[in-house]
C-alpha cells in the first residue's frame, strides 16, 4: 500500500508516476546503501578480527621480546665481563705491539746494515766482473798467441820431420846405390870364376902345347891382373859397405834425436794445450756464472774442425775424404768491435741462444799434396 508523502493532502490517495518512479529510486538507493553499510560493517569485522590477531601476535612478541630482554641482559652482563677480559687482552696487545715495534725498529736497523754490505758487495762484485773480464780478454790474446806460436812450432816441427824424410830417402837411394855396387861386384866376381874357370882350361890345354912354358907364363901374368882386380873389387865392397853402415848410423842418430826432440816437443805442447783447455773451462764457469755465453775465436773453431775432419779421416781407414759438406747453426756475439768471437750452441745454452743462431755452410775437399 503506498505511504502518503508528507504535504500531501490525507484526502489525495492518488500517486503520480513520477511519485511513484522518485520512490523506487529511493528504494533504489536506500538498498544500495544498506548493502553499503553491510560491506563495511563486513569489512569492520575483518579488521576488528585482523586486530584481535595482531593483538594475539603483538602479545606474544611483547612475551618473547620480555625473555629476549631477560637474555640480553644476561648477555650484557656476560658482555661486560667479556669486555673487562677484552680489556685486559687488549693491554697486553698493545705491550706485545711495542716489543713488536721495538723489534720492527731492530729489524729495520739490521736491514739498512745489510743493504749498505749488499750495495757493497755488489761494488766488490762489479768491480770482480770488469776484473774478470779484463783477465779472460787477456787469456783469450794469450790463447791466440799461444795458438800462433803453436802454428809455428808445429811448422817448424813440420819442416824437421820433412828434413829427417829427406834424410832417409837420401839413406834409402845410398843402400840402393850400394846393393848396385854389391851387384856389380858379384857380377865381377862371377866374371872372375868364369875367367878362372877359362884359365884351368887354357891351362889343361896349355899343357898339351909344347911352347908350355911361354903360355903357363902368360897365364900366371893373367891370373895375376885378374887377382888384383879381384882384390881391388873387394876392397871397394868393404869400403861401401862400411860407408853404408857409418851412413845408417849417422841416420838412426839423427833421427833419434828429432825423435827425441820431437817427443819433448809434443809432451810440452799436449801439457801447455791440457793447461790451457783448463783455464778455458774455467773462464767458461765463470762466464755462465755471471750469465754471460762463452764464445769461440775463428781460429779454434777452424781447430775442432781440422780435429774432426783429421779423426774422420782416420777411422775411415780405406777410404778418402774428396767433398763434404758441414752445417753448423752458430751464433755471433763479441764485447767490443775487436774482440768477437762465434757461440756454439750446448745443452746447457741452447734455450737462451737458439733465437740468435744463423746457419753457416762449409765445403770440405781433401787438399792434394805436391807429387801426388
Amino acid at each position: 500500500m503506498p505511504r502518503s508523502r508528507p504535504g500531501n493532502s490525507p484526502q489525495n490517495n492518488d500517486v503520480t508516476p513520477e511519485a511513484l518512479q522518485r520512490l523506487r529510486k529511493e528504494n533504489e538507493d536506500l538498498r544500495n546503501k544498506l548493502e553499503g553499510a553491510e560491506k563495511e560493517m563486513s569489512r569492520v569485522k575483518a579488521e576488528v578480527t585482523e586486530s584481535s590477531r595482531e593483538l594475539e601476535q603483538a602479545k606474544e612478541e611483547l612475551a618473547q621480546n620480555r625473555k629476549d630482554l631477560a637474555q640480553n641482559k644476561k648477555d650484557l652482563t656476560q658482555n661486560r665481563k667479556d669486555l673487562a677480559q677484552n680489556r685486559k687482552d687488549l693491554a697486553e696487545m698493545e705491550k706485545d705491539l711495542a716489543e713488536t715495534r721495538k723489534s720492527l725498529d731492530e729489524s729495520k736497523e739490521e736491514l739498512a746494515t745489510t743493504k749498505k754490505q749488499t750495495q757493497a758487495e755488489q761494488l766488490r762484485l762489479l768491480a770482480d766482473r770488469e776484473t774478470l773480464e779484463a783477465e779472460a780478454k787477456a787469456v783469450r790474446e794469450a790463447s791466440v798467441a799461444m795458438e800462433a806460436r803453436l802454428a809455428e812450432e808445429v811448422k817448424a816441427r813440420k819442416a824437421e820431420v820433412a828434413a829427417v824424410q829427406a834424410a832417409k830417402r837420401a839413406l834409402q837411394e845410398e843402400k840402393a846405390e850400394v846393393k848396385r855396387l854389391l851387384a856389380e861386384e858379384q857380377a865381377r866376381l862371377k866374371e872372375v870364376e868364369s875367367l878362372n874357370a877359362r884359365l884351368e882350361e887354357g891351362m889343361a890345354q896349355l899343357a898339351e902345347a909344347q911352347d908350355l912354358d911361354e903360355k903357363f907364363a902368360a897365364l900366371l901374368q893373367l891370373n895375376r891382373g885378374l887377382q888384383e882386380e879381384l882384390d881391388g873389387a873387394r876392397d871397394d865392397l868393404q869400403t861401401h859397405r862400411r860407408r853404408a853402415d857409418e851412413a845408417d848410423g849417422r841416420v838412426a842418430s839423427e833421427v833419434a834425436k828429432v825423435e827425441k826432440r820431437l817427443s819433448a816437443e809434443k809432451q810440452k805442447l799436449e801439457k801447455a794445450l791440457a793447461q790451457r783447455g783448463e783455464d778455458n773451462a774455467s773462464l767458461v764457469r765463470q762466464l755462465e756464472a755471471e750469465g754471460k755465453t762463452p764464445f769461440l775465436s775463428p781460429a779454434q773453431v777452424s781447430g775442432l774442425l781440422d780435429r774432426l775432419y783429421q779423426d774422420v779421416g782416420r777411422n775411415l781407414a780405406g777410404f778418402d775424404i774428396r767433398e763434404s759438406e758441414i752445417r753448423l747453426k752458430v751464433g755471433f756475439a763479441g764485447i767490443s768491435a775487436e774482440d768477437g768471437g762465434i757461440v756454439v750452441p750446448t745443452t746447457a745454452n741452447l734455450a737462451e741462444v737458439k733465437d740468435g743462431l744463423s746457419e753457416v755452410v762449409l765445403k770440405l775437399g781433401r787438399r792434394d799434396l805436391p807429387g801426388r
